[in-house]
């Protein structure tokens, strides 16, 4: 491969394309596009994972996106010292849109997926084959591919995102006043990277965990008095969202509506023993802000798969079920197909800025930031209705 490419094999972790660009089997005309993309989570032992692809193809009158699944396994040549990966493709998911009819050739369905990976030391390239239905022809594809960071690995503190409680006020308040849709997330300490409870778990295949899913809600479902058709998206995200809050790892991140709740969540853990640490001024927790309309313009492929995520990120608008939270806190979900987001936005952001920021404040401003949040009515007793909440809320207000 040109450019100091070599082939290579995978390490542990997870590999994404949005630049996937597949060669087309037939004589498709100019108005016609195709885009794909790729997720590749590897196993441990780095002999075993799984690949999502998905498609797209369009044009001015009819649109079909498909997606896959499939487990490889590594294949390699002893004479030549080549890797490569093989995979039997499973359809997930299908939709055409308007008229079908016109566009025969949309209806054609990948079976196998063979391919290798190239590395300069610096960035990766995928290349390979995808094989129809019975062998009958095959077409090549290529892209890059970003390797994701460890789910250890945090945006770094900078000089430039400290910020104390009346400059985050500030701030945040310019935001609100801009005609733009902000989502913010607090989290306790500025070194806790961007991860769902389901990729804490060092779990990465979104399709087995839909699979594992379907037992879940079998048992579930009987203490909720209806149940939940998985199949369907809307279904599979309103459980999803429902499991989240009680507790079981989704690929699901919670964020809010408001900065002032975000801070709320990300201070009311320091408990005010904390502030006389000898290291407390080095402490910080961070508000991270996220541009939705900056995220959605991202992504070339538009496809919002739950059981694949061949989208990798999306703000959701899940049905919401048994939570009577969610209102008080203004909270919304984004899904999440990436292990590690802060490494996705890092390697991201050379082409795509301000889509996420996040601002550090430092613990010794926590008195300031509950005094002022509890007189907005920012309380455990109003963001969590109910006895537990009362009760935080007093214990609180009595025992700091």
């Amino acid at each position: 491969m040109a450019g100091g490419f070599q082939i290579t094999t995978l390490s542990e972790g997870q590999y994404f394309s949005e630049k996937v660009d597949i060669n087309s089997l037939f004589n498709l005309n100019l108005s016609r596009r195709v885009l794909a993309s790729i997720v590749i989570n590897i196993d441990p032992d780095s002999n075993k994972g799984s690949i999502s692809l998905s498609e797209v193809l369009a044009s001015s009158t009819s649109i079909m996106s498909r997606s896959y699944h499939g487990e490889f396994t590594r294949i390699s040549s002893k004479k030549d010292k080549s890797h490569r990966y093989l995979a039997d493709l499973d359809l997930i998911e299908e939709e055409f849109r308007q008229n079908k009819e016109e566009s025969p050739e949309l209806y054609h369905r990948y079976e196998k997926i063979v391919f290798s990976v190239y590395t300069d030391g610096d960035s990766f390239n995928i290349k390979g084959m995808v094989e129809l239905e019975s062998g009958k022809k095959q077409t090549s594809f290529t892209g890059n591919l970003l390797k994701l960071e460890d789910i250890n690995a945090a945006f770094p503190e900078t000089r430039d995102t400290n910020y104390s409680w009346k400059q985050f006020r500030s701030e945040v308040l310019k935001d609100i006043e801009k005609p733009r849709k902000y989502l913010y997330r607090g989290q306790s300490s500025n070194s806790h990277p961007l991860v769902s409870s389901f990729h804490r778990q060092k779990r990465f295949s979104l399709y087995n965990y839909y699979l594992q899913m379907i037992e879940v809600e079998r048992n579930i479902s009987k203490y909720l008095g209806r149940k939940f058709d998985l199949t369907d998206n809307d279904e599979y995200g309103e459980f999803m969202f429902l499991a989240q809050h009680y507790g079981y790892p989704t690929p699901l991140l919670d964020w809010t509506l408001s900065p002032f709740v975000a801070a709320y969540f990300a201070f009311s853990g320091i408990k005010p023993g904390k502030l006389q640490d000898k290291d407390y001024g080095n402490k910080r927790v961070r508000v991270f802000v996220l541009d939705e309309g900056a995220l959605m313009s991202m992504s070339r492929v538009n496809l919002h798969s739950l059981k694949t995520g061949v989208t990798p990120i999306f703000v959701s608008n899940f049905r919401i079920t048994h939570n009577d939270r969610a209102g008080p806190q203004q909270g919304i979900s984004l899904f999440s197909a990436i292990s590690n987001l802060d490494s996705y936005f890092s390697l991201m952001s050379s082409h795509k800025s301000g889509v996420l920021k996040y601002y550090d404040i430092k613990y010794s401003e926590r008195d300031k930031a509950i005094a002022d949040l509890i007189a907005m009515g920012i309380t455990n007793e109003s963001l969590f209705p109910g006895l537990e909440g009362a009760f935080i809320a007093q214990k609180e207000k009595n025992f700091g």
